[in-house]
């Protein structure tokens, strides 16, 4: 894995070369941005630049070579000086002792500690990712937190997270932040247009429902897509129209739990977006939903301003549940939807 096949994070991407290049690289570093974008991809980038022996050197040119050994073992996540946590379940846990932990069991937040206690075998430092960082419970983020304010020599931590807001303060202020942003839409586009196959009209739906994020872009399904906006619609419309039959009726069968109930409400969240764009007097590009700009014009003459920004932040509310607190879906759209029917248009 090399930092040259990282696309659309420049910004991010620089900054940790001339980190490198420079000599002022810190000990723990938080790549902050939305899920999907590369934050975990260039982690392992980077930790393949800190554990090559033959990159390139000089600059923006610093990369991993791709080829060596190391190289390979980082690409395989297999190298002995690179340890990544992630999620086991829905949350990172702060994990049993070594001397406790059975054979195969993914590691977690003491056997990241404990490994960073440990003198590198190969390279010429260890790296130890955790991944989805918003994800550790309290008791894995405060044991974690004494490794973060002293470092052992040679180690490179790397956490990455969704938004600031889910870690602890205490956390955050003992990294270096490198904020990671969505994709735009239209690279997207052309991504899946020419690593899927897809046509022009096809690339450009799937992009426009992926929110930034590389992964939904490319294993979204054209029909899938369609399907989950229809839904989604209807569930606007019992939600602005104040139907309660028609609320009860739609929410059924949306208690999935995990990346599908997740991106219903992506989905969701950005009709209202998008109608209360509309409403502002949105220009042409700028809709997500542009085949549909006359009907949600239609939507948005029939509720107010305070009426969407008071569903896009309780829809917003119900998405932070789902992910970090494994809040039941179906149970969250029933708060949302039932509500009384909005006020007549108005500011």
């Amino acid at each position: 894995m090399r930092l040259a096949e990282i696309k659309g994070q420049d910004r991010a991407v620089s900054g940790l070369r001339r980190d490198f290049s420079t000599g002022r690289m810190v000990p723990s570093y938080l790549f902050v941005g939305p899920e999907g974008v590369g934050k975990t991809t260039t982690a392992i980038a980077f930790a393949g630049l800190l554990l090559c022996k033959k990159g390139a050197r000089g600059y923006e040119a610093e990369d991993a070579c791709g080829v060596c050994d190391a190289c390979r073992k980082v690409r395989a996540e297999s190298h002995p000086d690179l340890m990544i946590v992630r999620r086991d379940g829905q949350f990172i846990k702060v994990g049993k002792f070594e001397k406790d932990r059975k054979r195969g069991e993914p590691p977690q937040i003491r056997q990241l500690i404990a490994a960073a206690q440990r003198k590198p075998y190969e390279g010429p430092v260890k790296v130890l990712v955790v991944d989805e960082a918003h994800r550790m419970k309290n008791e894995a983020a405060n044991a974690l937190l004494k490794t973060l304010e002293e470092p052992p020599p040679g180690t490179v931590i790397i956490l990455t997270a969704a938004m600031l807001g889910a870690l602890p303060q205490t956390v955050v202020s003992r990294c270096r932040v490198i904020r990671f942003r969505k994709l735009e839409r239209s690279w997207l586009a052309s991504e899946v247009e020419r690593l899927r196959g897809r046509s022009a009209e096809e690339a450009r739906l799937v992009a426009s429902f992926a929110d930034g994020r590389m992964d939904r872009a490319l294993e979204a399904d054209p029909e899938e897509v369609f399907a989950r906006r229809t839904k989604a619609l209807e569930l606007l419309d019992a939600a602005l129209e104040g139907r309660t039959a028609a609320a009860l009726k739609n929410v059924s069968g949306v208690g999935r739990p995990g990346e599908e109930a997740e991106a219903l409400l992506d989905v969701f969240l950005s009709l209202v977006r998008d109608v209360r764009a509309v409403r502002g007097g949105a220009r042409p590009g700028f809709l997500v939903h542009e085949d549909l700009a006359n009907e949600l014009a239609r939507r948005g003459s029939a509720c107010t301003n305070k009426n969407l920004e008071d569903l896009f932040e309780r829809a917003r509310s119900l998405r932070a549940d789902i992910r970090l607190k494994n809040a039941n879906p179906q149970l969250g759209w029933e708060s949302l939807l039932l509500t009384p029917k909005p006020a007549a248009v108005g500011g």
